[in-house]
Order: structure tokens, then C-alpha cells, then sequence
């Protein structure tokens, strides 16, 4: 038995592969026919996430998520980032962009996760959002 592997870069891909084998009872390798199979290759990306304001003495705060693919001349990310506070979506919007929320006191979880695409794996991001309690004399 061996194999082989080989690296491809993100994209669609049309693969043929042959196997050599030797049937029971013949002594000679005999090949197979060629069989071509298609391969999508996804990017790996990469989701950051930050805050305008982190504490935040106001209730209004705006999130920025940035989605990265790591390949030089791959095709870049499209599709959607969701934003969720406290696992609730918030908001849906493109990649590479900005989401403004209105948070209550407290402590906050917003994640920002990438879809994916044909080209691109999904992927996400996390932070903890503090947000003050104002208070009127």
C-alpha cells in the first residue's frame, strides 16, 4: 500500500488518482483505471474582534470584527459575520465590519463568527464586554 500527498492551494481542484494492486493469485501489479475527483480546498481564516470602549462607561458600544484567510492570492472571505451578545444574536452583517449595540451594566460575551464561503473556512471570535453603571447626582 502507499500513498502520496500533496499541497494545494485554496480553490477548486480536479484530482486524478490510480491505484496499483496486485489481485490474489496473479503475481503481476495491475492499475486501475484513472478516476478524477473534484477537491474544494478551503482557507483557514482568522476572526478578531474589539471594542470602541472596553470598559464602557455608556451603554453604547460599537464591536469591529475582522475576518483574515491566511493564503496569498486566495480568493478573499465573503459572506457573513453574526454578532451575539450573551449567545443572542445581535446583529448580521459582512465580513470586515461594524456592529453597534446598545448593552445594559454588566458583563457581556460577544462573539463575532465568520460563516465561511466556498473558498474560506468559517471561524469566530470572543471577548468579554464591561459596561459601567451611570449614575445621575
Amino acid at each position: 500500500l502507499s500513498t502520496g500527498a500533496m499541497t494545494l492551494p485554496a480553490g477548486a481542484h480536479k484530482v486524478s488518482v490510480r491505484r496499483l494492486w496486485v489481485p490474489v493469485g496473479f503475481t503481476n501489479p495491475m492499475w486501475e483505471p484513472v478516476t478524477t475527483i473534484d477537491v474544494n480546498v478551503r482557507q483557514i481564516t482568522t476572526t478578531s474582534l474589539s471594542s470602541s470602549a472596553n470598559p464602557s462607561l455608556s451603554p453604547g458600544v460599537t464591536f469591529t470584527a475582522n475576518v483574515q484567510g491566511g493564503s496569498p492570492g486566495a480568493p478573499a472571505p465573503t459572506g457573513t459575520v453574526v454578532y451575539a451578545v450573551n449567545g443572542a444574536t445581535y446583529c448580521t452583517l459582512g465580513v470586515n465590519s461594524v456592529c453597534a449595540m446598545t448593552l445594559s451594566p454588566g458583563p457581556h460575551t460577544i462573539t463575532a463568527t465568520y460563516s465561511g464561503d466556498a473558498a474560506n473556512t468559517p471561524s469566530s471570535a470572543t471577548l468579554q464586554q464591561w459596561v459601567g453603571q451611570t449614575t445621575t447626582a
